[in-house]
């Protein structure tokens, strides 16, 4: 059996975590509602090894524009790719790693990018090995709604989760307790993350949602936590990042990505703290059960 890790615990074996924010001037130690929800939402998804890509980048084409999508994806895996957009309306934003060093240096190479160009973009993240997303309208409409969530509270990272089979292994989130609503659900804090059948991770027949692979929060908040959690990496991707378009591209990416290990995004960006973490399930929301949109999330 394997235990889930507590907000306790966690609080505890770093007394305290805070996650201090001394370089984003937006951040607030308790941040108070914002009466005027902003930050450009932004979206990013992962090429991953999977066959929908299309289909996600398609709904989000819907709505999204295409100059705030962002691919994240192999450059040995370029040709897929560009598959995957060839009937696209316009063209998304296409960031291809030299090597694979997990679904965080992904994530954090792409907020990094954002937060340099938009201090106070919205990032939504669209990963998992087991997760999935929302076909057609109702995937932006979710993405959305969390993002005014985001907007209005920006310390916090929001977890999208959905009511799984408690059978089926997978990623679950235990919630502590309830922050405040979303336009159509409670938003609660964190109390643990775990892995395995929801019988292993919960007591008692607590409440859990599996994660769908889907995260919203301010791509700042991305960056703080990378800073905090994974220093080295952090630098090297932040130093990379003003080359990202330029002739200098892929030699910063390869000096990057030469230094940094794999780094998975649930136990290098998430598990180490809880106190900024919190979760939802969109009412209405349906999921792909089995979306191939990362490599490996755990």
């Amino acid at each position: 059996m394997m235990a889930p890790m507590r907000a306790s615990t966690a609080v505890g074996a770093t007394a305290p975590i805070r996650l201090p924010d001394p370089e984003l001037p937006w951040d607030l130690p308790q941040p108070e509602p914002r009466p005027e929800p902003h930050g450009g939402l932004r979206v990013l998804v992962h090429a991953g090894r999977g066959g929908r890509l299309r289909r996600v980048l398609t709904a989000l084409s819907l709505s999204v524009p295409a100059d705030r999508t962002t691919v994240i994806g192999f450059r040995w895996d370029a040709e897929r790719v560009e598959a995957a957009l060839a009937e696209l309306p316009s063209r998304p934003d296409i960031l291809l790693e030299p090597r694979d060093r997990g679904s965080a240096a992904g994530v954090l190479l792409a907020a990094c990018r954002v937060w340099r160009g938009e201090a106070d973009a919205t990032l939504a993240v669209i990963s998992g090995r087991r997760g999935g997303v929302a076909p057609g309208p109702r995937l932006v409409d979710t993405l959305e709604e969390a993002a005014r969530f985001v907007n209005r509270y920006p310390r916090w990272v929001l977890l999208l989760g959905e009511r799984g089979d408690e059978r089926t292994p997978a990623l679950w989130i235990v919630p502590e307790s309830v922050l405040d609503c979303s336009e159509t659900a409670p938003v609660w804090r964190v109390g643990a993350l775990g892995r395995g059948v929801r019988s292993e991770v919960t007591a008692g027949g607590s409440a859990a949602f599996r994660w769908t692979g889907a995260l919203v929060a301010k791509a700042a908040r991305l960056v703080n936590r990378g800073r905090q959690l994974l220093p080295g990496a952090h630098s090297a991707l932040l130093q990379a990042a003003p080359f990202i378009g330029s002739r200098a591209q892929g030699q910063a990416l390869q000096r990057a990505y030469a230094v940094i290990p794999r780094l998975d995004l649930v136990p290098t960006l998430l598990e180490p703290s809880l106190i900024d973490l919190a979760v939802a399930e969109p009412a209405g929301a349906t999921w792909i059960r089995g979306l191939q949109v990362v490599r490996r999330i755990s």
